[in-house]
């Protein structure tokens, strides 16, 4: 995952999977968002398929029944130990995994028919050449899946943040529902976007004080602080039962990939493997 996260932020898939265990317990949606993003992607025969910040991989896992058996998926994230995940737990002739930076993607121009990223465009600190590298990937008729969040999203959570930490601040704002349209259409002929209608209704305050203590925003909070957020929360739960909790969450879906047809030749030659 290419990514302005400290090092150790996605060194494994421990953080990510504080913050995706409290979605699967309290989520109001039972479709659940795996099975969701999922069906968005239309997959075929023959697909071959770039996960751009893979993490431990597992979107794939969870629905390999559901994958052709002549499809190619290619897995890649900027951290080795979620590649290293992902492989253990996709023992599968139909995957191949590789550490790679999403700014630079050691792929030939046209390599495949759909790429996905699946919150992790807003990490990576050059968003736009991480986009023209997507672009150049695919193939004319190819697809990009990239799924992100809305400012609101966990919105009451993070104003508890930031009654402890004023400079508390989100780390999508580069690549939002709001503003996603307008930085993909610099790179794709035809953008649209699908929400994802849900919110957390969460009666554990332990299960929200280790997603806070799991997010790379409050890696510099100080003890005191953390322990005044996790007594708020705990107040609040005592008081009404429970934290309800806003998401916002999407997809946009993004053709005619601009690059793809002016890409050179000697750019896909510099960059096969």
């Amino acid at each position: 995952m290419s990514t302005r996260l400290p090092a150790n932020q996605y060194a494994d898939s421990g953080n990510l999977s504080a913050r995706a265990n409290l979605h699967a317990q309290y989520s109001t949606n039972p479709q659940g968002w795996g099975n969701w993003l999922f069906q968005q992607i239309k997959l075929k025969d023959h697909l071959t398929i770039l996960d751009v910040g893979c993490g431990p991989g597992g979107l794939w896992r969870s629905h390999l029944g559901c994958i052709p058996a002549n499809a190619h998926l290619v897995l890649t994230d900027l951290s080795p130990g979620m590649v290293s995940e992902a492989e253990n737990v996709l023992p599968d002739k139909r995957f191949e995994f590789r550490v790679a930076d999403a700014q630079a993607l050691p792929y030939p121009n046209g390599s495949f028919d759909c790429v996905v990223a699946n919150h992790m465009l807003y990490h990576v600190p050059d968003l736009d050449g991480a986009l023209s590298e997507i672009a150049r990937v695919l193939n004319p008729q190819g697809t990009l899946y990239a799924a992100t969040n809305g400012v609101s999203h966990m919105r009451q959570l993070h104003e508890a943040i930031r009654l402890s930490i004023p400079e508390f601040a989100v780390l999508t704002g580069s690549f939002t529902l709001e503003n996603g349209s307008s930085v993909l259409e610099r790179h794709f002929g035809e953008v649209s976007v699908r929400r994802y209608e849900d919110h957390l209704v969460v009666p554990d305050a332990d299960a929200l004080s280790a997603y806070v203590r799991s997010m790379a925003s409050v890696a510099d909070a100080t003890d005191r602080q953390l322990d005044e957020i996790e007594q708020r929360i705990r107040d609040q739960i005592v008081r009404d039962g429970s934290m309800e909790i806003e998401k916002a969450a999407g997809l946009f879906i993004a053709k005619e990939p601009r690059e793809a047809e002016q890409g050179a030749e000697g750019d896909a030659v510099n960059r096969a493997p």
